[in-house]
């Protein structure tokens, strides 16, 4: 039988900015909320800042060694978008170009955004495999698309990128 438990699962809150994401995640008892952009400071539970993709690498770290998740019942990453960005930063600068796409003159044919989304992805994976349910949030953008003459609203997660809507843009 499956295990259909809330904390059997990685959850990712997406929605808009103020709706109430980072208060969820401070209302879970017990949760360790990693917040990148001091937006969670004034809740209560425990909140620790995360200020560049070094400190993300190193909470890893830190979080893997013995006993350390012991007072916990889940963790929280709020906000995805803004660990996203500190990847991104952070790899461009590694790689000494301004946007992945320069990488190799331009040649490079989006090896740039792979080694970006590897590297975040990987770290997203290893935290989601600390034995404890991980909850993410992040801010999304309503975008209007057209189906056979219908009109929908799509939500589009906010991560750096070409789109003229991405958190990369603003």
């Amino acid at each position: 039988e499956p295990n259909l438990t809330p904390t059997a699962f990685k959850w990712l809150i997406m929605s808009g900015s103020g709706m109430g994401k980072s208060s969820f995640l401070a209302s879970l008892l017990n949760i360790l909320i990693v917040d990148p952009d001091n937006g969670c400071q004034a809740l209560p539970g425990y909140v620790l800042q995360v200020r560049d993709w070094t400190d993300c690498k190193e909470l890893l770290k830190e979080l893997r060694k013995p006993n350390t998740l012991e007072a916990y019942s889940w963790i929280g990453l709020d906000l995805l978008n803004v660990m996203y960005e500190f990847c991104y930063a952070h790899e461009c600068k590694r790689l000494g170009v301004v946007y992945p796409s320069d990488l190799e003159g331009g040649k490079a044919r989006g090896k740039g955004w792979a080694i970006i989304t590897k590297e975040f992805i990987g770290w997203l994976r290893d935290m989601g495999n600390l034995g404890l349910p991980l909850i993410g949030t992040c801010h999304v953008n309503m975008v209007e698309v057209s189906i056979k003459a219908r009109t929908f609203n799509k939500a589009v997660v906010s991560f750096p990128g070409g789109s003229a809507t991405s958190t990369f843009q603003k």
